[in-house]
């Protein structure tokens, strides 16, 4: 395992538990389990430390250093699309500390060789008190991309030294976006007023284009018009909207290289219902320029009936499974039969039973098929 990993994350975190049990005289349920996690990954035990955080987190869905603790544990565990994934969350939900999730994030990175895609996404942190951290804890990284910095480009001259050129020439951060967004306007044709803003550039058209996945919250949409969407931008001599690609109450997205070539796919949850239905799709999307494609897709569901309520739900993964060096999805799909209790107040239910599944698909003439597990 990397010692670095524990060495940064970790001590921090000891001494943070440490000054919470001299001023309460002892651990809370969630500080327990917090140290037994942190112990877990320590060992290499990265299943059950993934358990062991997903039990803080349902403690104390607030603490910083559980999902910077999970996102190492599937790092280390080789999922990465999940580590990344839990690290966006968590950044989202504006929770206290976020410089251990920038710090997670860059370790997830690291774990997998890439520092160079360490040093870009360094580049695109903007809060100063969150780069004085990491300046103090990738001091090295820092300097590297100082003293490798790429020469001015010559003209006429193309090749792979441009696109890395362009990579770090375009930057793209929460006021690059805000300011694409600001000259044009929604659905109503109102302004957009943006919230909850998320990003990860790339290649998502061909494998030498400079690209970003952009979600977004619009406070100035109503409920009918649905509030939250994913975008492609694109770079040429600046950042520009390619094209919508959701638009629902909630969305997510996770980044994934199917078959390692350099140009990327994007994963996409949308959520969205009314009254006593939610429903959840997911989409595995293919981009070409002008166009898209979906390569897999599944469908979720929360329906609450005469006191009862029935879940659907999926956990996707992406694995290269035979080592072909092209990545197989694992659908693991829940089904959940709950009851509804009696007395008053807002209604609880009991889960009286459910049924797991798990397939999984590989690649086949640009679809993905159901292989015998």
């Amino acid at each position: 395992m990397n010692k670095r990993v524990i060495s940064v994350i970790t001590v921090a975190l000891i001494l943070t538990i440490a000054g919470i049990a001299l001023a309460t005289g002892g651990l809370d349920s969630a500080e327990r389990q917090l140290k037994l996690a942190y112990k877990l990954l320590d060992e290499g035990k990265y299943e059950e430390a993934i358990l062991a955080f997903q039990k803080v987190i349902e403690i104390d869905p607030r603490k910083t250093e559980a999902y910077a603790g999970l996102s190492l544990a599937y790092a280390h565990n080789g999922q990465y699309d999940k580590a990344i994934a839990t690290v966006n969350g968590a950044l989202a939900m504006g929770l206290d500390n976020p410089e251990l999730l920038h710090e997670a994030m860059v370790e997830i990175y690291l774990q997998q060789g890439d520092e160079n895609g360490a040093r870009v996404y360094l580049a695109t942190i903007t809060d100063k008190k969150t780069l004085a951290y990491l300046k103090q804890e990738y001091a090295d990284l820092f300097e590297e991309k100082a003293a490798n910095a790429i020469p001015e480009p010559t003209p006429g001259v193309s090749g792979e030294p441009a696109k890395e050129i362009a990579n770090i020439s375009s930057p793209i951060n929460e006021a690059v976006i805000r300011d694409l967004f600001r000259k044009t306007l929604n659905e109503e044709e109102l302004k957009y007023n943006l919230d909850d803003i998320k990003w990860q550039k790339g290649c998502f058209t061909k494998t030498d284009s400079v690209e970003a996945i952009v979600s977004i919250y619009d406070r100035n949409q109503s409920h009918a018009s649905r509030w939250s969407e994913i975008w492609l931008l694109r770079y040429e001599s600046d950042w520009v909207l390619d094209r919508k690609i959701a638009d629902v109450d909630s969305v997510s997205f996770i980044v994934v290289d199917i078959e390692k070539d350099g140009k990327q796919e994007v994963w996409v949850t949308q959520t969205g219902g009314g009254t006593g239905r939610i429903g959840t799709r997911g989409e595995l999307l293919s981009f070409s320029p002008g166009t898209q494609s979906v390569l897999y897709s599944n469908e979720g569901f929360e329906n609450y009936e005469e006191g009862k309520k029935e879940c659907k739900k999926h956990d996707i993964d992406f694995q290269d499974i035979d080592n072909d060096g092209i990545l197989e999805i694992i659908d693991e799909e829940t089904k959940e039969y709950y009851s509804q209790t009696g007395g008053s107040g807002p209604p609880e239910y009991v889960k009286t039973s459910s049924i797991t599944n798990k397939s999984t698909y590989k690649m086949e003439n640009g679809h993905f098929l159901q292989i015998d597990n």
